[in-house]
């Protein structure tokens, strides 16, 4: 009787330590899928952003309503479209690397990246700037000026034409009127504008 009283404390005493260690292990289980969960949160938001570049007048509001950004963009996304078919919002900004102070004023292009999470409280989009200079596009009207815009469409006529024509065959059409590609900053069109190319033959 003895013997056999002391077998079933045994037994239970097994018992109770296999559920007491799978429990601890189930535990275990749950905290590192836990982890893991959370790193893999941690890494998406930390995806390499697309870089994307603004222009517009830079400024330093002291009170917004959104309270986010130490500086403001009133400008476009430059997405290769004539200045007069982009539409002029706000962006709100800031930069570890840059002194946007030293602009404030000023108009400029700005790359950046968009930061995500916003915009709240009815505020603008966030972005963090990389790189900040200053638009030196001067009135075009000006005599000499090169043209710092986008134009709309590039005009390449293959027409056959009768005797000497010494009329340049390409051109630029910028706000609905003919302009010679000569008239506008080639490097400046190449970096900033997607132009459309219409072939008339």
């Amino acid at each position: 009787m003895r013997i056999s009283i002391i077998s079933t404390i045994i037994t239970l005493t097994f018992f109770c330590y296999n559920n007491s260690t799978n429990a601890e292990n189930n535990k275990g289980q749950k905290h590192n899928s836990g982890s893991t969960t959370v790193f893999n949160s941690t890494s998406d938001t930390s995806e390499t952003q697309v870089k994307v570049m603004l222009s517009g007048t830079l400024s330093k509001p002291e009170v917004t309503s959104y309270q986010y950004g130490t500086h403001l963009l009133k400008g476009n996304i430059l997405d290769g479209k004539p200045n007069n078919l982009r539409k002029v919002v706000n962006f709100a900004l800031k930069s570890d690397s840059q002194n946007l102070d030293a602009f404030i004023g000023k108009k400029v292009i700005i790359t950046g990246t968009k930061i995500a999470g916003f915009p709240i409280e009815g505020g603008p989009d966030y972005y963090l700037v990389s790189t900040i200079e200053e638009d030196k596009q001067i009135n075009s009207q000006k005599v000499g000026v090169l043209i710092k815009d986008c134009p709309s469409e590039k005009i390449v006529n293959k027409m056959p034409t009768v005797g000497k024509d010494e009329t340049p065959k390409e051109y630029y059409i910028y706000k609905g009127q003919r302009k010679e590609i000569s008239d506008f900053d080639k490097e400046w069109i190449k970096k900033y504008c997607k132009v459309k190319i219409t072939v008339a033959q």
